[in-house]
């Protein structure tokens, strides 16, 4: 009997011993599950039971220095759909297929690909849709189709500090610009909805829900003024109609602290017309010259041979320097503008002689300038806030001979940053200190808390006040006797330094390519604004000498943001009357001139053949009598209707603000907008023609 239970009972031990084997397995298996993919299940599970929301978080504001905001954050909706509500209604499918293709004009065929994609809980099917389109969605109560509460990034002011603000992606990060540049502080922090649905992706009625809340981003305030800034681009946009340039680019600093008040690049685009399908034009408006590029600046850099050379006395106030049209160093024959003789060292910098400045530079020596040009920040990144800073192109000092030593001393063979240069003047005008320039001026966050802030940081000091004083006052000779006189502005004390440098293609001259610039500042005795003006490549016009092209472009941004800041003419006893600019164009010079003298005004023309094509100031403009008005003349048998028809301002007071500027836009003029509700006021007067493109600035207060 024993022996035959021995079978049944080893087969009993390896059934056990199988069924131990299985047993431990799924043991493992559950093991492995739990352990190492429990988190990728519970995932897949909660995919299934619920449904998440991104809330995003609001973005930032950026602020100029009084308030006024430059860029918001609105709430718009972007649509999704859950393809499980359709698992068991193909007709409710294509009708929700067939309406959004409609409302939203997509692609039927790609729209259906995303409907029924059940792999995904929830697919996007738009970002950001309009008002109408979202209330025709919501009016139909699709099945599965949500608007999702989202947000936009909007730039109340167009087309206005664009590459300075720079702009974001479709989903609201940082792309270009300060945008860009702070963008952890302006983001914020996402927050998240979640609530659970039934198994076709519907929310249940009772379910539970959960939201984490969204953290608001911090406000960005900068130095930049609106009011300056849009004197400066009001500035650029009729320069733009007048010289038909390449491009133009403005700086205007406190050179005290280095503040930025005002900063652009034209040509530019509506920040919330983002042209991003032409990658290659985009990249190209994106560029904040200013910053970006380095470019031979000619005349202008002379102020920094100047200060250098009073600095180390090696000229004085008694100097003398004598111009015979040219000078020859190392064999090399170099021309000066001019035959200027024997002149005084103010009648050298008047006459922005290059003879006396290649004097001044032999005399320092290579390694005595270029420790100044060090000094002067020059060689160096201004360390402003932007991601894009360029820096200058020096030649290696070890490599620079005579020739090239007397070249780089009057602006040639050197090439630096315009916000370089802005920041180097400013040091040989303020009383010798380099500064560091800022945009930002702090960061600020919901509750008002001062996350973080800019301090006026002083970088050395480079020349003394003695000698800033000497340099203030030789430029402001520059203004009163010299080439600079198109800045001059009834009252005020004014000093600066025209440049006109040659442009290279292929190491030869490019015949006609100029870079016409002015770099200006007021009051001459104690400088509250400079102001930085390059245009490149002026077309429009016969002369392209910065005196004609750059020059009155400073003097209309001094005088008008002279006149903002409160700040009082030198000569307090003198009367400073106002008059209307008449309108000259289609004149002869001679017929202009006699109607400004009758005016109380001077005048000057780049050529006196033709009729008159514009005029700078425009026609209506109230400015200082005895101002000097520049004429641009037709080049003779130039077509006289090519001369861009004046637009007659129109009366906007007392709109409402989106109605007046629909109507200033209406005929061909920009609208910038101070404040929110109704017009009280507007900066050219109605009736007064300007041309088209002028920039309106309209300061609306709420009832």
């Amino acid at each position: 009997m024993p022996m035959s239970r021995m079978p049944n009972k080893k087969r009993m031990v390896r059934i056990l011993l199988v069924f131990s084997i299985l047993f431990l397995a799924l043991l493992g298996k559950i093991a492995w599950i739990q352990v190492f993919n429990g988190a990728e299940y519970q995932e897949m599970a909660l995919d299934q039971w619920t449904r998440s929301f991104t809330i995003e978080a609001d973005r930032g504001d950026i602020l100029d220095r009084n308030g006024q905001v430059l860029a918001e954050s609105t709430t718009v909706y972007s649509v999704t759909v859950t393809p499980l509500s359709y698992k068991d209604d193909e007709d409710e499918r294509e009708r929700v297929i067939s309406n959004l293709s409609e409302i939203l004009s997509i692609d039927k065929a790609t729209l259906e690909k995303k409907v029924k994609d059940t792999s995904s809980g929830q697919v996007w099917i738009a970002r950001k849709v309009t008002s109408q389109q979202s209330d025709a969605i919501r009016d139909l109560e699709l099945k599965g189709v949500q608007l999702v509460v989202d947000t936009q990034r909007v730039y109340p002011q167009n087309d206005f500090l664009t590459q300075v603000l720079g702009y974001t992606t479709v989903d609201g990060t940082g792309q270009e610009g300060l945008e860009l540049e702070y963008n952890k502080y302006l983001e914020g922090q996402d927050g998240r909805e979640i609530i659970e649905t039934d198994r076709d992706g519907n929310a249940i009625s009772f379910g539970t829900k959960e939201i984490v809340e969204a953290v608001q981003g911090d406000d960005l305030i900068l130095n930049i003024d609106y009011v300056i800034q849009y004197f400066l681009e009001k500035a650029m946009d009729e320069a733009i109609v007048i010289n038909n340039p390449k491009s133009i680019t403005g700086i205007v600093l406190d050179p005290n602290t280095g503040e930025v008040l005002a900063m652009a690049s034209k040509p530019d685009f509506n920040l919330n017309e983002v042209p991003r399908d032409d990658t290659e034009l985009l990249q190209s408006l994106s560029r904040n010259l200013a910053v970006s590029d380095a470019y031979e600046m000619g005349s202008t850099f002379k102020i920094i041979t100047l200060a250098a050379a009073l600095e180390e006395g090696v000229v004085d106030e008694s100097s003398t320097f004598t111009c015979t049209g040219s000078k020859t160093i190392d064999g090399i024959v170099t021309k000066c503008w001019k035959t200027h003789g024997t002149q005084t060292l103010a009648e050298a910098v008047q006459n922005s002689c290059n003879s006396a400045f290649m004097d001044m530079g032999l005399r320092l020596g290579t390694e005595k300038l270029y420790e100044y040009i060090e000094a002067f920040g020059l060689m160096d990144k201004t360390e402003i806030e932007a991601l894009s800073e360029g820096n200058s192109i020096v030649m290696d000092e070890s490599n620079v001979k005579s020739f090239d030593l007397a070249r780089i001393s009057f602006g040639q063979s050197i090439a630096i940053t315009p916000i370089q240069l802005a920041s180097a003047v400013s040091a040989a005008i303020n009383g010798g200190e380099l500064k560091t320039p800022h945009i930002v001026s702090s960061i600020v966050d919901n509750d008002g808390n001062v996350v973080k802030s800019t301090e006026e940081a002083t970088v050395r000091r480079v020349i003394s006040e003695a000698t800033s004083a000497k340099v203030r006052a030789l430029l402001e000779s520059v203004v009163a006797n010299g080439s600079g006189k198109n800045a001059q502005i009834s009252g005020y004390r004014v000093g600066g330094k025209t440049g006109t440098a040659q442009k290279y293609e292929n190491g030869q001259i490019a015949v006609g390519k100029n870079v016409s610039s002015f770099i200006g500042f007021a009051p001459a005795d104690d400088p509250q604004f400079l102001v930085l003006f390059i245009v490149d490549e002026p077309a429009g016009v016969s002369s392209t000498f910065g005196s004609i092209v750059a020059a009155p472009y400073v003097k209309s941004i001094l005088e008008e943001t002279l006149h903002y800041r409160n700040i009082a003419p030198t000569n307090v006893d003198q009367d400073v009357e106002f008059v209307e600019v008449p309108d000259v164009r289609n004149k002869t010079y001679e017929q202009a001139s006699k109607a400004l003298a009758a005016a109380g005004f001077t005048c000057s023309a780049s050529d006196k053949n033709g009729l008159i094509k514009n005029q700078m100031p425009q026609a209506g403009a109230k400015i200082t009598k005895g101002s000097n008005v520049l004429l641009y003349t037709n080049d003779p048998g130039e077509n006289d209707s090519q001369t861009p028809e004046a637009i007659e301002v129109p009366n906007v007071v007392n709109m409402n603000m989106d109605a007046a500027k629909q109507k200033l836009e209406g005929v061909g003029l920009k609208a910038s907008v101070i404040g929110k509700g109704i017009v009280k006021s507007q900066s050219v007067t109605a009736g007064t023609k300007v041309l088209p493109n002028t920039q309106i600035e309209i300061t609306c207060e709420e009832d």
